[in-house]
């Protein structure tokens, strides 16, 4: 026989509702970050420094100039003429790949300006 009772009491108060993406939690410090403030930060964590992962698409907006970069060979698609195997097939892996990030390709390479200098980028 129990001598305490849980007494099962609720909050009376309301939730209020946060919009999805507006603060992110950091992988490192475990902090809660205001999204705002970690994309100032050029995805960095203002608290600990933990550089959160982005695309290549991402990181070239970041290092190059506005609507400068024209991309090399964009019709070229990956292909797998070892028929590689692993847990899954490799062209299958592609495809999961391609959904989940909207690219063809993991690498991307075009031209582009860097204060008005114009180079190649990888």
């Amino acid at each position: 026989m129990a001598w305490f009772k849980k007494t099962n009491s609720k909050n009376s108060e309301r939730r209020v509702k946060i919009p999805e993406g507006l603060w992110i939690k950091c992988n490192n410090c475990k902090e809660i970050i205001y999204k705002k403030e970690v994309d100032r930060n050029l995805q960095v964590c203002p608290k600990c420094n933990y550089h959160f992962r982005i695309t290549a698409s991402e990181r070239l907006k970041l290092l190059i100039d506005p609507n400068s970069f024209k991309e090399f060979a964009e019709d070229i698609m990956p292909s797998d003429p070892l028929g590689f195997k692993d847990t899954k097939p490799y062209s299958e892996r592609l495809k999961t790949y391609q959904e989940k990030t909207g690219q063809k390709e993991a690498a991307i390479a075009g031209e582009a300006k860097i204060k008005g200098m114009d180079i190649i980028i990888v």
